[in-house]
């Protein structure tokens, strides 16, 4: 995992309620978004745990409102193809336009 998707994972958690508390969630889509992993597999490798808990961590991101789509799935090992939706990358730049807002609006001593 980069220095880049370790980040998101922070700022995804940060901006998005339901992500807070549901780490491996926020990771799966930080290592989507940074270009790292764009199956279940590959997610479950890169985190190192177990490809079920990869799944559920998707199904949690899938479900409404949707962070992530569903792009395949292979029956055969269960793994799944997914991409980051807008609202994912739409609710990461409203948390950071308003974090720089705050910063800008801070007293000054």
């Amino acid at each position: 995992m980069t220095a880049e998707s370790s980040s998101l994972i922070e700022r995804y958690a940060a901006a998005i309620p339901r992500l807070a508390d549901d780490q491996l969630a926020a990771a799966v889509l930080a290592l989507a978004t940074a270009g790292e992993a764009a199956d279940s597999r590959a997610a479950a490798l890169k985190l190192g745990v177990g490809h079920a808990l990869v799944l559920r961590a998707i199904a949690t991101l899938a479900t409404p409102p949707a962070l992530i789509g569903i792009d395949r799935r292979d029956h055969r090992t269960q793994r799944i193809f997914f991409h980051v939706l807008p609202a994912a990358r739409n609710s990461l730049a409203m948390a950071d336009n308003s974090k720089q807002q705050k910063g800008k609006n801070a007293p000054t001593v």
